[in-house]
């Protein structure tokens, strides 16, 4: 076996790689309900081996416990990008008095654990799609995964690149009848974290329709290093982090286990559905263990997703939220199964129902220019349909995007504040040219732009930014701001498009962020000095990451 006895929030590198074939495998959606699943579907959602070894290339040759740490976190996808965000926003913060803050965090035990390693976590965040592709694989198809690790081990040991040194101790083992590669840290409570080409490590890649997934190395350490093999980067040291730490992976048994010193002795690593937070499940089977856990879970704590501690009440502070909150349940019971079934797409009804429940809806719009006037010129798919905006189709998917956050309640609730404000929301996205929409609080109009493709809205108006419609999610890089630039799709297209994701903008800049009826996020990307494109017409101007304005 062994001859001795390679992004939260980012290179740019990454915008001339398509994504590999395991990312859009694993993004792949189950069918919408068990009966409609058969043997060969299931199957076509688990990933080959070769597949599983470009997926976990870059990780490969993690010591075990940092390794076994990034396969449970990978699982809640969510956290990570929290826990990251966390971390930048508390540089300040060192030693113990970053351990006792993380520890008041609700996040899993394996993301508190990478937040003593930081880059990894970012690496992480900054690289969602892969992130959750190698979550979904994780829950499938654990065995698999970790006999990939072990195959790509191998080849690193037999072309004696992967080697004991002064940061990690190499070792083969038997363990259940078979033989194994173990990497441990070579000093105890000191984290090494390892970098690497794939090419170099690996040797010649077999597999040309699935390269391997590469992230690049730290500026702080030399190409000349890497070239050569293995280098390491920044010492973590985890000691006082024990808590977290000494876990590692059951090479035997082919599975992870966390916490070992204190909480998990003896027990292999199960996933916990309420730190998935509502983002979708890939794989059919793991839906059905899972699922309905994690939409009760979603439902709660996915607000913290929007960086205020999920304290806030979302349209309250809205124009006649006080009146929506009585009128909701004595109108809309009866018209949810008469009319919402028929007219999704029809704007104009939405907002004729929402003047009629919401007490003073038909007077703010009536102060702004109409609600009949804003019904007439938003009857159109363009404005709000498939077409247009995104859409009523992909606004009812269930979520999607790289996270494909979705939830039953949380989107009928969505559904219910859109509804219910349809009259009294201010700015939103246009459909053709120049329809003039009632202003928040029933002052002047705002003038919707034309056009627009699946984002919503026109130049002028807000574009649907959700990241619960996107898929296919890479940072490109970051604005001036500290604002992701990211290349995505809307669910229901492979049109690629380029700029920022609302839950973010939200936080950096609130006043460019509205929430449309359906419930989603838009930005107003002319608040922001930026311009929403396609991705074909950003490479095709040179493809730069825009300055965009400082909050």
């Amino acid at each position: 076996m062994f001859c001795c006895g390679r992004t939260l929030m980012a290179l740019a590198l990454v915008i001339a790689i398509p994504l590999a074939a395991v990312a859009q495998t694993a993004d792949k959606a189950p069918a919408s309900s068990p009966q409609q699943e058969n043997p060969p579907a299931q199957a076509a959602e688990l990933l080959k081996p070769e597949q599983l070894e470009a997926l976990v290339a870059p990780i490969a040759l993690y010591p075990d416990e940092l390794l076994a740490n990034v396969l449970a976190a990978s699982t809640y996808p969510l956290e990570v990008v929290q826990a990251d965000r966390w971390l930048k926003e508390r540089k300040t913060l060192k030693g113990d008095a970053l351990k006792t803050e993380v520890e008041k965090q609700p996040w899993d035990d394996s993301i508190k654990a990478l937040a003593s390693t930081a880059e990894v976590l970012a690496m992480m965040s900054d690289k969602l799609d892969w992130t959750k592709a190698l979550g979904d694989a994780v829950l499938a198809q654990q065995p698999d995964v970790m006999d990939a690790v072990q195959r790509l081990r191998t080849k690193a040991f037999d072309n004696k690149k992967l080697v004991t040194t002064k940061q990690q101790k190499v070792s083969v083992k038997t363990e259940e009848s078979r033989q194994v590669v173990v990497i441990e840290p070579a000093v105890p409570d000191t984290m090494y974290v390892p970098y690497y080409e794939p090419a170099t490590v690996y040797g010649a890649w077999p597999y040309t329709e699935y390269p391997p997934y590469y992230f690049g190395y730290p500026s702080y350490i030399g190409a000349g290093v890497v070239a050569a093999g293995l280098a390491f980067g920044t010492a973590w040291a985890i000691g006082r982090w024990g808590n977290y730490w000494g876990g590692g992976c059951n090479w035997g048994n082919r599975n992870v286990y966390i916490n070992h010193r204190t909480t998990n002795i003896g027990n292999g690593w199960q996933h916990n559905p309420s730190h998935r937070q509502g983002v979708r499940y890939n794989n059919a089977n793991v839906q059905q263990r899972f699922g309905n856990s994690n939409l009760k879970a979603g439902a709660a704590d996915r607000m913290d997703f929007r960086g205020r501690d999920g304290q806030q009440k979302p349209g309250q502070d809205r124009p006649g939220a006080g009146d929506r909150a009585g009128d909701r349940a004595g109108d809309r019971a009866g018209d949810r199964a008469g009319d919402r079934g028929g007219d999704r797409q029809g704007a104009g009804d939405r907002a004729k129902a929402g003047g009629d429940r919401a007490k003073g809806g038909g007077d703010r719009a009536a102060k702004g220019g109409g609600a009949k006037n804003a019904g007439a010129k938003s009857t159109s798919p363009k404005a709000g349909g498939t077409k247009g905006g995104g859409g009523a189709k992909a606004a009812n998917r269930g979520g999607g995007g790289a996270l494909n956050v979705s939830s039953g309640r949380s989107a009928a609730a969505a559904s219910a504040r859109g509804q219910a404000s349809m009259a009294s929301m201010g700015p939103r996205g246009g459909g053709g040219g120049g329809a003039s929409f009632a202003g928040r609080g029933g002052g002047g109009g705002f003038q919707g732009g034309g056009g627009g493709g699946r984002g919503g809205g026109g130049g002028g108006g807000g574009r649907r930014s959700d990241i619960g419609l996107k898929h296919d999610v890479v940072l490109l890089g970051h604005l001036a701001s500290g604002l992701g630039y990211y290349r995505f799709s809307y669910i229901g297209s492979d049109k690629a498009y380029v700029g920022v994701i609302a839950q973010e903008v939200e936080e950096v800049k609130p006043v460019a962020v509205t929430r449309g009826a359906d419930g989603y996020l838009r930005v107003y990307y002319e608040k922001l000095g930026l311009k929403f494109r396609t991705y074909r017409d950003w490479l095709e101007s040179g493809a730069r990451i825009p300055a965009g304005v400082t909050p």
